[in-house]
């Protein structure tokens, strides 16, 4: 029996055959049961064997997709095993081993292919559970590099090539069809706006160029490929005004509240509904008509506690004309069994159900002035209900909530953000912090544990901080604004999400994003950048203002300041993605006089990372146990770098040649002088590439981060500077202000250690070396999840914070922060430890006497 066939260069007529040159031969190569292989050549008019080989297990997949110099010719052979979830590369036409690679996975290899993208080659690999590893594949050697693995659906994997406006992209056919492309020698994948694929081949004929042919379970398809990540748009008609949408994956369906509008005598009625949709389809499935004057108000998809199941919870409103506010409403509990929505329970409310929100395993509402916890309760009859826990009063109007963890972050009509928290032990929620500024809130959403968004009705969004590290209780139970701007949109709607798809292995993907939507139909992207990527960034956005213009003369800076009836004030920790993209837009002599006013070069404007540094000009030749001194760096320095030791060199080259270094995804800090420094992403590239460049980026790899060394500085500022010891706090608090490295040491006494809140729960996972130790929030079930990592934790880090109150010589005390070792170093005993202890008043009073 024949397990798998490929072959390559078809013909269509065997009298072709002998006309084809002998480079282009055609070739099959094929698996039958008990492990063999077979390479077959096509002569004329005959099928010759050219060699069989036999190996240990069957075969679950091959390719001989040619990607050599000869694009018409295989060099090599791929194989996937079923038994040893293995994938092996063999040369032809000989096939002898060249590459085993082991899986580590417990599915087995179902698609393999071999292809090229802008000059680099690669091993794709398909398995049977909807997973895609891809590796870059070293011609010369044989060797897969680079190893990834994406997720790209839940059932096997095929893989087949083709080709869209003359370049070359792979279709991987599954339950989640994806077309795989490079871009700047990157892998990305974009899903096509398809459902289940089960195979794909091209196919050009005169009527359909350049298209492809796609079956389906019982549909053949033939279509064409649009551009590569563009943002589809397909309108769905449903004949009545939709007020809220919903997603739930599991039944593959769409909740959507609805009102219809009819006119019977001239009079205008209102009629609400739920429909049904089915997600690919978009054909309304089923129906839940509301009662008379019952509007839908919130819509959510959820699963509680002790109950496997998937919900759809919708919010309602009685709307009576002669109410100025809804004093009734509902809470309606549906599930989806054979595509019919089934009313399960439901909930009367005294107010508007405003929003809902998933609670860690619970129902979160807002309802009129009041939070509203419930849980999900069994009856003696095996039926489910909604009972009241607990909740929370002090508000307006509480039109928009979201949650993280225990936390809950409340959008008030009148009385701007409020961040209120859950205690699990007390069953109560509390108020924690609130932004005292009178913004009418249109929207909020959570960005990261501490930082919250907030939309209002002037067309401005703003964030606010928590501060958790304060001093006082006054300080701490206030949200501080940290952020400015004025959109010009009424935002009505915040997700997180992408419009494209995030890779787990990209730059991309470490950067949150949330989507927004306005009253006006437009559709917008904020994204949270790192420190170092925003100043860039924000020097570059400078720049743009001062060479592109304001129709009608209207300045960036007036346009974009937070404006409303209270005040004015300039944008802050917000930057014009529009403006900043517009610079790929300007013609060249603007866009080097933007990179003349950033002091960065054109090329590296244009560049998809703007974050990459680069230094060029190198002034001496480096010599063994030299300095090497570099001009014009781009850290905002314009003097000349001394970089001392940086490793043992011979002499480079006496010629006039120019040499340059470039660095790409570089961190430039100012911490003791002006500092370059390398992380886990940064690459070197050196010029001109010689043996002697070439051992420097070898060390660089291998033994450059296990060599102290000092900082790049603008002028030699070794050794620091010290203040006179001891020194007073006084002193140590106008340190840094200066060019100088200073340090100093100080007498004092530990007045008092507090111990509501002294240590976090922080992630214990491992990455390139280093600890995360990023903060974690709290799941059900005793789980945890960190954000960094973005995978769910079983096991947390105890980890010091600790806030002592220090008192030097002249009676003057400072609230200072001791972190783990130091903290341990104080106290004597480990974060966990004491955590226990915390338990007994008595023992604790011990440890800190």
């Amino acid at each position: 029996m024949v397990w798998a066939l490929v072959g390559t260069t078809p013909v269509s007529d065997v009298d072709q055959i002998p006309n084809l040159m002998p480079s282009v031969i055609p070739l099959v190569f094929l698996a039958t049961g008990g492990g063999n292989l077979v390479y077959l050549e096509i002569g004329e008019g005959s099928l010759n064997e050219v060699k069989h080989l036999e190996i240990e297990y069957d075969v679950s997949c091959l390719d001989i997709n040619p990607i050599g110099d000869n694009p018409m010719r295989s060099e090599l052979a791929v194989v996937g095993l079923w038994k040893e979830h293995s994938i092996r590369i063999f040369s032809l036409p000989n096939l002898d081993l060249v590459t085993s690679r082991n899986l580590g996975e417990d599915v087995p290899p179902r698609s393999v292919l071999l292809c090229r993208f802008e000059g680099i080659s690669y091993l794709l690999c398909g398995l049977g559970d909807g997973h895609l590893f891809n590796y870059v594949l070293d011609m010369s050697t044989g060797d897969l590099l680079d190893r990834k693995k994406i997720s790209l659906g839940t059932k096997p994997i095929t893989l087949r090539t083709f080709c869209s406006k003359s370049t070359t992209h792979v279709f991987a056919a599954s339950d989640r069809p994806t077309v795989i492309y490079s871009s700047n020698k990157k892998l990305l994948y974009s899903n096509v706006n398809l459902k289940e694929v089960n195979h794909m081949c091209p196919f050009n004929s005169v009527s359909f160029p350049d298209s492809l042919a796609i079956a389906k379970e019982d549909l053949l398809t033939i279509g064409t490929i649009d551009d590569i990540q563009k943002l589809h748009i397909r309108a769905v008609h449903l004949g009545e005004h939709a007020r809220r949408i919903c997603h739930q994956e599991q039944s593959h369906t769409f909740a959507i509240c609805t009102v219809k509008y009819s006119n019977a005598n001239l009079d205008e009625t209102e009629s609400h509904f739920v429909r049904l949709l089915d997600d690919q389809t978009f054909e309304v499935i089923s129906s839940y008509p509301l009662d008379p004057f019952e509007n839908g108000c919130s819509i959510l998809s959820c699963s509680f506690s002790d109950d496997n199941n998937v919900y759809y919870c919708l919010g309602t409103a009685y709307v009576m004309p002669e109410e100025n506010e809804p004093n009734k409403g509902r809470i309606l509990v549906f599930t989806v069994e054979d595509g019919k929505l089934q009313l399960v329970t439901e909930k009367e409310t005294k107010g508007a159900v405003y929003n809902l929100n998933a609670f860690n395993g619970k129902l979160l509402a807002g309802i009129n002035q009041k939070i509203q916890l419930y849980k999900w309760m069994l009856r003696d009859d095996g039926s489910r209900e909604l009972q009241s826990e607990c909740g929370h009063h002090g508000h307006i109007l509480a039109l928009y909530v979201q949650s993280r963890g225990d936390f809950i972050v409340v959008g008030d009509l009148m009385k701007s953000i409020s961040l209120l928290i859950y205690k699990h032990e007390e069953g109560a929620i509390e108020e924690r912090a609130r932004d005292y500024n009178a913004n009418w809130m249109t929207a909020v959403e959570i960005l990261d544990d501490d930082i919250y968004l907030g939309a209002e009705n002037n067309f401005n969004l703003f964030t606010v901080r928590k501060n958790s590290d304060a001093a006082t209780d006054e300080e701490r139970g206030r949200l501080e604004v940290v952020g400015e701007y004025h959109l010009g949109e009424f935002v009505n709607r915040f997700r997180h999400g992408s419009l494209v798809m995030r890779l787990p292995d990209s730059d991309s993907a470490q950067i949150s994003t949330v989507i927004f939507g306005t009253v006006n139909g437009v559709i917008g992207v904020i994204a949270s950048l790192p420190q170092e990527q925003y100043l860039f960034l924000e020097k570059l956005q400078q720049s743009l203002v001062k060479v592109i213009k304001g129709v009608g003369g209207l300045l960036h800076e007036q346009w974009r300041s937070f404006s409303n009836e209270r005040k004015t004030a300039d944008a802050k920790n917000f930057l014009d993605g529009d403006l900043i993209e517009s610079f790929l837009d300007l013609n060249r002599i603007r866009q080097e006089e933007v990179a003349t006013l950033t002091g960065v070069p054109v090329e590296e404007l244009s560049h998809p990372f703007p974050y990459a540094f680069c230094i060029e000009n190198m002034d001496t030749t480096l010599t063994e146990g030299g300095v090497m001194r570099l001009m014009s760096g781009c850290s905002d320095a314009s003097s000349t770098f001394q970089i001392l030791n940086i490793c043992p060199v011979r002499s480079l080259l006496n010629s006039d040649t120019q040499h340059r270094v470039d660095l790409s995804n570089a961190r430039v800090s100012s911490f003791n002088g002006t500092s370059l420094d390398t992380i886990s992403t940064t690459k070197w590239f050196v010029n001109p590439v010689i043996p002697e460049s070439l051992s420097l980026q070898e060390w660089i790899a291998s033994d450059a981060f296990n060599v102290p060394a000092p900082s790049i500085t603008n002028r030699v500022l070794w050794p620091p500077s010290a203040l006179s010891s001891p020194a007073i706090i006084a002193q140590v608090l106008q340190m840094g202000n200066t060019n100088k490295n200073e340090w100093a040491t100080i007498t004092a006494k530990i007045t008092d250690i507090a111990l509501d809140n002294f240590y976090y729960l922080a992630c214990p996972l491992v990455k390139n070396g280093t600890q995360c130790r990023k903060k974690v929030q709290e799941l059900e079930n005793r789980s945890w999840f960190c954000g960094k990592c973005n995978i769910p934790i079983q096991k947390c880090d105890y980890r010091y914070a600790l806030c002592v109150t220090l008192k030097d010589g002249t009676g003057e005390l400072q609230f200072v922060t001791a972190f783990d070792e130091t903290a341990e170093n104080i106290m004597g005993i480990k974060a966990e430890d004491l955590q226990f202890l915390s338990i007994d008043d008595g023992a604790t009073t011990e440890i800190t006497d």
